[in-house]
């Protein structure tokens, strides 16, 4: 069956922030039972899986429980991930999922996959190893991997329909593509090529959920939608957003904090699509 579409926020690192976003998310009419879902995305490498440090727009791992829990059914939580280290992503993955990662810190984190805390995980990797996801798949039957169009994939691959070939290659794995050519840089989006590359997937992928992704913020994304709308010739598509709910403290990527008001204004726009 077709994966719901999303409307997605990126970057969480608190369960304060998901309390508030529970009545903002609510206020826009998008909830588990509309047409598009709530999505919270939350940002793992595998240096913040071993405890490392990174920007403002990763929680500590140790954290990640909690701001699950405060969630609780209210929303697709999902995990986006990225590692260096392909080859053991596998691995990687069922660390973060069963919790025995978390030994290392003196208690274990529960696991978020049997618990139902979170069973959905976007892959911020260009080619995975298939027989990788095939393990992930193997492991976690019921997790949904959302394939990230990213702004090198694309560069790899020059046209749409190249492009569409090249993640045809996962559909056995895969339950969305989100077409992000910014990767939460809050570069300017860019509608017809999106769309172009949207068009080919939905031929190559026609069970599979497609999203957008790329600066999509308060000013801006309810002019977006509606456009998407027009020159797709559908609703069914997904949106999601990093950097367009965060305020900068500095030109450094991930300097950044995240603004309820801008959050809500996103919101707020995105419920067009409803």
């Amino acid at each position: 069956m077709k994966a719901k579409p999303y409307i997605g926020i990126t970057g969480i690192t608190s369960g304060f922030q998901v309390w508030s976003l529970k009545e903002i998310y609510a206020n826009a009419g998008i909830s588990m039972h509309s047409s598009h879902i709530p999505m919270l995305g939350i940002l793992v490498s595998q240096d913040t899986l071993l405890g490392k440090a990174s920007n403002r727009r990763y929680p500590h791992v140790n954290n990640i429980p909690n701001i699950l829990l405060v969630a609780d059914e209210e929303f697709l939580t999902m995990i986006h991930y990225h590692t260096k280290d392909k080859t053991t992503l596998a691995e990687q993955v069922s660390l973060l999922f069963k919790g025995s990662a978390h030994t290392m810190f003196g208690e274990s984190m529960p696991n978020i996959y049997n618990t139902g805390l979170c069973r959905a995980i976007q892959l911020n990797i260009y080619k995975p190893p298939m027989k990788e996801l095939e393990k992930i798949k193997k492991e976690f039957p019921d997790m949904q991997i959302v394939f990230q169009a990213s702004k090198y994939s694309m560069r790899k691959h020059d046209s749409p329909a190249e492009f569409a070939d090249y993640v045809s290659q996962y559909n056995d794995f895969i339950d969305y593509v989100l077409i992000d050519p910014s990767g939460g840089r809050g570069e300017v989006f860019d509608i017809d090529k999106s769309v172009n590359i949207f068009k080919k997937l939905s031929e190559k992928l026609p069970v599979k959920t497609i999203g957008f992704a790329g600066n999509l913020n308060d000013k801006n994304v309810e002019k977006i939608i509606v456009e998407l709308i027009e020159k797709t010739g559908t609703k069914d598509f997904c949106t999601d957003t990093e950097s367009g709910t965060r305020v900068k403290l500095s030109d450094k990527h991930g300097d950044d904090v995240f603004n309820m008001n801008k959050a809500q204004g996103y919101l707020n726009g995105s419920s067009i699509i409803l």
